[in-house]
């Protein structure tokens, strides 16, 4: 008898600390939900266009083994797919598949060669993008999945004004 007021101890313990973790996490999550607004893209925003999200998912999926690559191409269409991300919802399939444009966009423009891992990484943006075009959730990968695409948003923000730089750079 004993041991079954021991279990149900340990129990009730083990639900105590499962309520508390949870609850701290979902207090996490809302403290990086407020601050990441702060932290958007100074991209001007422009409606997000579905088919010619999907266009430009074609067209640069036609791009991964092209050499040389055009980079004016490739340039217009990162500030577009931003344009679009600053024009959406974060954690949204929209959202999801406009960084994942970008971020595509960008891998292709550092690219070299056809072997390049950088190509290999747009192709998985490529997918990437795909499938929030496709999907039916509404958020994909869940609050995480947004913080997770805000967070790789700044990135390749950052990525593409330290690249103009050098550009500019005598």
């Amino acid at each position: 008898m004993r041991w079954a007021f021991g279990l149900v101890a340990l129990l009730i313990a083990a639900a105590i600390v499962l309520t508390m973790s949870a609850r701290q996490t979902a207090h996490d999550f809302d403290l990086a939900r407020r601050a990441l607004p702060s932290l958007r893209d100074d991209a001007a925003p422009r409606g997000f266009d579905e088919p010619a999200a999907r266009r430009l998912v074609t067209r640069l999926s036609a791009l991964l083994d092209a050499s040389p690559l055009p980079a004016d191409e490739l340039r217009e269409a990162a500030v577009t797919a931003a344009s679009w991300a600053a024009a959406t919802t974060p954690g949204t399939p929209p959202y999801a598949a406009a960084v994942a444009l970008r971020g595509a966009a960008d891998e292709l423009l550092q690219a070299s060669d056809r072997g390049d891992p950088h190509r290999a990484r747009a192709r998985q943006l490529l997918d990437r993008a795909g499938e929030a075009l496709t999907g039916t959730t509404s958020m994909p990968g869940g609050p995480a999945g947004g913080i997770r695409d805000q967070l790789q948003n700044m990135q390749y923000s950052q990525q593409e004004k330290l690249r103009e730089v050098e550009r500019d750079a005598p």
